[in-house]
């Protein structure tokens, strides 16, 4: 962000950054826009913390409930894809692993996501 100019500030007081280039895209030169909206990162940056917290939430209830025996079925692969599924705003930044046959549930939050 630090590289885009300041271009205007809204209605709303947010802040609007951008910058125009000429680079090489698809074997040609052309003009390239990048923009930044304050309102629009804010936004987004809630959303993934609530995303985040959901994250925690269902992980740990699995966690705690995978392999502690009891009544019912042992959970499948399946139903543990099923779980995470929901989870799909940001499943890409969960790395876990469930082992079906020790009903083993690990999981943590990758680094670089």
């Amino acid at each position: 962000m630090g590289d885009l100019d300041h271009l205007y500030t809204t209605e709303k007081d947010h802040e609007v950054r951008g910058s125009m280039k000429k680079d090489e895209v698809f074997g040609e030169s052309r003009p390239i826009a990048t923009m930044w909206h304050e309102g629009t990162a804010d936004k987004k940056k809630k959303r993934l913390k609530r995303y985040k917290e959901k994250a925690f939430e269902v992980c740990k209830d699995l966690e705690k409930r995978v392999g502690k025996g009891g009544p019912g079925r042992d959970f499948t692969a399946k139903g543990i894809q099923r779980e995470m599924d929901s989870l799909y705003e940001v499943e890409k930044a969960i790395d876990w692993s469930f082992d079906e046959k020790s009903q083993l549930f690990t999981w943590g939050f990758k680094k670089d996501e």
